[in-house]
């Protein structure tokens, strides 16, 4: 897969850099400004380049379809994922790399516990929405993980500050239960 901005697919009025993704079975290698970066041992710094590309972008659909596609292909995009979602320089990302989760795919089963504390601590509806996506997309078969998270979404139930955010809590609580 190859993607590439250039002068004559950058956004009007925008200053973009020319740049272009090719992804093999190891690693992605990166052409930024013309300068390439290879980075076989350290897929984590290209997908980092990868966000940075992601937030510059315009909102271009079949480009964003392009880009998932990458995280669709790739068996670190769960972890890349979380750890971006993690990182205080994506913060103002957080509900575009929720989307992103589900969109692309990727299983997070693994990540119940951490995508339960965010809903838990979460007070956005958006992000809330896209937590519920994220966890009824999850294998819940793990009976002790299951019931963690229904312990600290009902604990968190009553410190949300309006009645949206509630309601999405008490839905994901609602899924969570009926998979017992």
């Amino acid at each position: 897969m190859t993607v590439m901005i250039n002068e004559e697919n950058k956004a009007e009025g925008q200053d973009l850099p020319k740049m272009q993704i090719h992804e093999t079975d190891n690693y992605i290698t990166a052409i930024i400004g013309g300068k390439q970066k290879e980075a076989e041992n350290d897929v984590k710094k290209d997908f980092t380049d990868f966000l940075d590309m992601l937030k510059a972008l315009p909102q271009d659909p079949a480009l964003r379809e392009q880009l998932l596609d990458i995280l669709k292909e790739s068996p670190l995009s769960a972890e890349f994922l979380l750890e971006a979602l993690e990182s205080p320089l994506y913060t103002a990302y957080r509900n575009q790399l929720l989307a992103m989760c589900w969109e692309a795919g990727i299983d997070m089963t693994a990540h119940l516990p951490y995508f339960t504390k965010l809903a838990a601590s979460s007070n956005d509806p958006l992000a809330l929405l896209e937590l519920q996506t994220i966890i009824q997309d999850m294998d819940l078969s793990d009976a002790t993980k299951r019931n963690t998270a229904i312990e600290v979404l009902k604990i968190s139930l009553p410190l949300k500050t309006d009645d949206f955010s509630r309601e999405i809590i008490k839905d994901i609580l609602d899924f969570l239960q009926s998979r017992e």
